[in-house]
């Protein structure tokens, strides 16, 4: 049945209906396919996220550590009262010095505090505003991309991964502190785009690529590699032990992403500072392993992830295997994750690495069961409304009270 719809103009638009079951369907414009809407409704949830993120930036004074990068670092610790706070940074000069002694006497992540001073240096931090929300929207869409890849097209999906990154951390290491944010979240975003690249490189052995391609391959997995060591020491452990698994199925590409990783790993491991900061601490080896313990054992996601597999295993009815075939290697990145965390700890904050590779996994479940379990839509657009006000309620009372 054809029937023509006029508008203001006079111009009449032609609509075929379908008599399905004595009900009328209108095919009209592809906006209103369900495909449409989905992209709609990820592209909201993003810009919702990045929009959130970016008040809760605006709304804090910084302080603590924050409030010394802004300063030329001299021979102590950063947090040391040692320090020279009379003049602030001045040059770039003056924060490749502050590294030179930050890398001898705090720590060797040297890049990530290069940016984090030039952000101090240029602004006091107003660029980190915008920087912080468009880095989280990236790592948000990076994390659904390697975590749950058949699920990217759904708005639930990447509600619940906003969800995941807004309230992954405790209240002592929020992303919107500069430095808790170019610590943590740009390690892990650069973590989640190095994963991303060894898996296409797995599918692609011996693929030939341009001299340009391979170049920048090596000198990104350096600059993960000189991240942070919560994220580039369980990587390259992995790495090193995939290489002895499967040394001869491994080509010239990865070669070069893992030599780099290592390399950049190395120079981060190395630095005098690391070991400054740990003869510091003032306690037994014992010791410090007993409270690392004890802290792990406080890592809600780890026991969130350790509640999936339980779940899957008994209600799923999976196999160990078919799960620990499902995360694969990543498995391997957990456990090298929680053995230094609780060996080289300073705070909540050093377990960054074991509840990024909890989320991973818990991502890497649900994308399994996915398969065998299909949600109504019906129940999805529920999930969606209930878990998107809990969220909207929650973000609205904080960011009112940074207001006050």
């Amino acid at each position: 049945m054809i029937y023509t719809i006029f508008t203001a103009s006079g111009r009449g638009s032609v609509f075929p209906v379908q008599m399905l079951s004595g009900k009328s369907s209108f095919t009209m414009s592809p906006f209103y396919n369900t495909k449409y809407l989905k992209i709609v409704a990820i592209a909201i949830i993003l810009v919702l996220t990045g929009v959130d993120f970016y008040f809760r930036c605006i709304n804090y004074i910084p302080v603590w550590d924050d409030y010394a990068y802004e300063y030329p670092l001299g021979e102590h610790h950063i947090s040391s009262p040692d320090n020279d706070y009379s003049q602030k940074l001045g040059s770039f000069s003056d924060i490749v010095t502050s590294q030179v002694k930050h890398y001898n006497y705090t720590n060797g992540r040297a890049i990530v505090h290069t940016i984090l001073q030039m952000f101090a240096l240029y602004g006091t931090y107003k660029w980190y505003h915008l920087f912080a929300p468009l880095l989280l929207v990236l790592t948000l869409c990076l994390f659904v991309c390697y975590a749950a890849p058949r699920l990217r097209k759904s708005p639930l999906i990447w509600l619940f991964a906003s969800f995941i990154w807004l309230y992954l951390y405790p209240p002592t290491g929020p992303f919107y502190r500069p430095m808790f944010g170019l610590n943590y979240l740009y390690p892990m975003a650069l973590a989640l785009g190095y994963l991303l690249i060894w898996r296409h490189l797995r599918k692609t052995i011996e693929e030939k690529h341009s001299v340009l391609c391979m170049a920048g391959l090596t000198v990104y997995g350096f600059i993960v590699g000189w991240s942070h060591e919560s994220f580039a020491i369980p990587l390259s452990g992995v790495t090193f032990f995939y290489c002895i698994a499967n040394y001869k199925k491994i080509d010239v590409n990865q070669k070069l992403l893992f030599l780099s990783l290592w390399i950049g790993t190395l120079i981060l491991f190395i630095a005098p500072g690391n070991f400054c900061r740990v003869s510091g601490m003032g306690v037994s080896f014992i010791t410090n392993v007993s409270i690392g313990l004890l802290m792990f054992l406080s890592i809600k996601i780890f026991w969130l992830l350790l509640l999936l597999v339980i779940v899957m295993i008994i209600f799923g009815k999976y196999s160990a295997g078919q799960l620990i075939k499902a995360v694969g290697w990543d498995l391997g990145l957990l456990i090298l994750s929680i053995v230094f965390g609780v060996i080289a700890h300073s705070g909540s904050w050093s377990y960054g690495g074991i509840e990024f590779v909890s989320a991973i996994l818990i991502f890497k479940l649900i994308n399994l069961w996915a398969e065998k379990v299909k949600l109504q839509s019906k129940y999805q657009l529920c999930l969606i409304i209930g878990l998107f006000c809990v969220i909207a309620v929650h973000q609205v009372v904080i960011i009112k009270a940074g207001l006050l």
